[in-house]
């Protein structure tokens, strides 16, 4: 089993920040409206992954949204066959290599996409995304990004001693940030579950009933044993470096939920 198998399996037991929240849901539902000039005319959404949040915005009902992911499972379990008001489309496919005409997009959408590709690759995607939108388009996505001062495993470890984290996803993102090495670098899933059973889960069960973390929440740490994959977090400046060549930056917006400040959805136009 892959790690998005796996993935796929625990999908209702991820919760925020991993997933968009409805305030982020709102947001970039009022940037697309400014795209959509008439309910009449044929709309091209690209969903890069399968997030549901996004497939189940209320999109005009002329709209075609196709769905690209590489695994299987997430386009079979997670991707909604049916919404409201469209039939998505899914297939599977390489985001570095999108099997679309070239400006024939007009909008290309996508939640934390970057973080499942290294740094190398960050570039590649970037063309590829630009290559398939329309130039009156857009190109709407949330990042997670780390900190311009990367905040110690130790002082992470106490905080969640002491109580203060909100809930589980939070500290597996704190976790993963803290073990980051430079943008090249990234982090390996299995030296972020391997941090959580060695300091954080060993004793603590009595600060587990205290916090009420449901265990099936828990477990989807489970996913990151032993693999192989390894996620990249960029800073606010990187993210603007790379993509600043090729779009320009219309908004940005940061959510006031925990970690909020490392999850800011963009909103870029083509170059």
């Amino acid at each position: 089993m892959t790690l998005w198998d796996n993935q796929a399996k625990r999908w209702a037991n991820i919760g925020s920040p991993l997933r968009p929240s409805p305030i982020d849901i709102q947001t970039s539902s009022s940037w697309i409206k400014h795209l959509i000039t008439t309910d009449e005319k044929p709309f091209t959404v690209l969903l890069l992954g399968v997030t549901p949040e996004i497939a189940h915005i209320r999109w005009p009902k002329n709209t075609r949204l196709i769905a690209i992911d590489n695994n299987f499972s997430m386009l079979k379990s997670i991707l909604p066959s049916e919404t409201q008001t469209i039939k998505p489309q899914g297939f599977v496919g390489d985001w570095l290599k999108l099997p679309l005409a070239d400006a024939k997009v007009d909008l290309v959408i996508g939640d934390g996409c970057f973080t499942c590709i290294t740094e190398n690759n960050y570039e590649k995607m970037i063309k590829e995304i630009r290559r398939v939108i329309s130039p009156a388009g857009a190109f709407i996505i949330r990042f997670f990004i780390r900190p311009n001062i990367t905040e110690s495993i130790g002082s992470v470890h106490q905080e969640f001693l002491s109580g203060k984290i909100e809930n589980f996803h939070v500290l597996k993102w704190r976790i993963a940030m803290a073990l980051h090495g430079s943008l090249n670098q990234g982090v390996s899933l299995n030296s972020i579950w391997e941090s959580w059973n060695t300091l954080f889960k060993k004793n603590n069960q009595s600060l587990f009933k205290r916090l009420q973390w449901p265990q099936s929440v828990i477990q989807t740490i489970d996913n990151y044993k032993e693999s192989s994959v390894y996620y990249t977090f960029p800073t606010l400046q990187e993210v603007r470096t790379r993509l600043n060549s090729y779009f320009k930056e219309q908004d940005i917006f940061f959510p006031n939920y925990a970690l909020g400040e490392r999850c800011p959805t963009f909103n870029f136009i083509p170059l």
